[in-house]
């Protein structure tokens, strides 16, 4: 069991595979941010993330995750906050508009990629 106070040091393999999930996730943020425009709906730009990572034989970190306090998986690749919503959300029919900030990312992880 690892304590909280050790470190735990990764293989070199490791490493490389953390490298490469970063650089699918950079890919996918490029994309869903080269995808926002006004009209375009959170939905969509969930499917544009998902091409993505299919593309690269990554496996989404948040579709499907099912907490036990969850009644459901999350249906999601990517969890998508518009402008000054408080927490990130499932990717729906929100549509952005001009006024809409591009939906923020959630955190990032190794070969299994968020965007």
């Amino acid at each position: 069991m690892l304590r909280r106070s050790e470190i735990e040091l990764k293989t070199s393999g490791e490493v490389d595979a953390m490298r490469e999930a970063g650089r699918i996730v950079g890919r996918c943020l490029d994309a869903v941010r080269a995808a926002a425009a006004p009209g375009v709906s959170l939905e969509e730009l969930d499917d544009v993330a998902h091409d993505v990572m299919r593309e690269a034989g990554a496996v989404p970190a948040f579709l499907d995750y099912h907490p036990h306090f969850a009644p459901s998986p999350f249906p999601g690749v990517i969890c998508a906050s518009v402008n000054d919503a408080v927490v990130h959300a499932i990717p729906g029919p929100h549509r952005l508009t001009t006024r809409s900030s591009t939906p923020s990312p959630g955190p990032t992880g190794s070969r299994r990629a968020t965007c």
